[in-house]
């Protein structure tokens, strides 16, 4: 009598298509999110709607870096930044957060004073 073994592979099939299907996913959500996003979560997004409605009071330009640096104020006590970056032609965001722990302009400006910046415009 002679019998014949099936041999199943259906399930590692089935493992390798979920594998890839959740490093996909987390590529997607890595580049969908930015630094600011994943650091400062609400903040930046605070940041960012104050000053995308016109709420810049100041911009400063960090020549060791190249770095654009938009500042805003959010409440009476509270500063936002927005650091950017120029690529190919255009400004690009790097992060974006509150500086609550600052509760004047004045606090603010010295600490971008001293990572380098010099302030190049205000409203």
């Amino acid at each position: 009598m002679t019998t014949t073994t099936a041999t199943y592979h259906q399930p590692v099939k089935v493992l390798v298509v979920l594998i890839f299907a959740v490093v996909v996913a987390a590529v997607a959500v890595g580049t969908a999110l930015s630094h600011a996003d994943l650091k400062h979560g609400s903040e930046a997004a605070t940041v960012r709607q104050y000053l995308d409605n016109g709420n810049r009071i100041e911009v400063w330009w960090n020549p060791s870096n190249a770095h654009r640096i938009e500042l805003c104020q959010v409440d009476k006590d509270l500063y936002g930044l927005r650091v950017l970056k120029n690529v190919d032609g255009k400004w690009e965001e790097i992060t974006a957060f509150l500086k609550s722990k600052m509760s004047n302009l004045s606090q603010v400006e010295q600490y971008l004073t001293n990572s380098g910046a010099t302030k190049i415009w205000v409203k």
